[in-house]
């Protein structure tokens, strides 16, 4: 009997052995699997610090273009400042030649249609008396053109009614001629 404890303590040594030995296998692939992972991760780490490395120099030139832009906006905004300056003051130069040469131009102008009056007037009054005589040459010429078709007109009207008192004895005339006939005729 003590034979068989000793083999079934040495099948119990084995078999505890073979657990032992599926556990290393099984541990010497998760450190397998662990030193993949490692250079895996080293691996990453790496490309991280490179990228970190290109991002950190992307910043910085980037951190220098917003300078230089800044600066150039500053530059432009300084310009557009001047140049808004030179602009006004152009304009308010402007404004004010305009406004002095509009006000000469009202004097001007009114110093003109002041003179225009005066020599209107001048020669309203020199040829006064021409018009005066022109119109009344002119009255007398229409009234003259009236008269003359009156008396045309009357004329014809004494001609017509010569002609019809004419008409009227010779009707007259008749009348009673027959009318002495007519009695005539009846004495008879």
């Amino acid at each position: 009997m003590k034979s068989s404890s000793k083999l079934d303590r040495f099948n119990n040594t084995l078999n505890d052995l073979e657990g032992e030995l599926v556990k290393l296998r099984d541990t010497s692939k998760a450190y397998m699997k662990l030193q993949e992972l490692s250079s895996s991760y080293k691996l990453i780490l790496d490309q991280f610090e490179q990228s970190s490395s290109a991002l950190q120099d992307l910043a910085k030139k980037q951190v220098v273009k917003h300078h230089e832009i800044k600066n150039l906006l500053d530059e432009i905004s300084g310009e557009n400042e001047k140049s808004y300056q030179q602009l006004k003051a152009l304009n308010d130069e402007i404004g004010k030649s305009l406004n002095l040469s509009l006000e000469e131009l009202r004097k001007e102008n009114r110093q003109f249609y002041l003179d225009f009056e005066k020599v209107v007037r001048i020669k309203l009054e020199e040829h006064k008396s021409e018009i005066k005589q022109l119109i009344k040459n002119e009255r007398l010429r229409v009234k003259e053109m009236i008269g003359d078709k009156v008396d045309m007109q009357t004329d014809l009207l004494n001609k017509y009614h010569k002609k019809t008192n004419n008409t009227v004895l010779l009707f007259g005339i008749i009348s009673i001629l027959l009318l002495i006939g007519g009695l005539v005729k009846q004495f008879m």
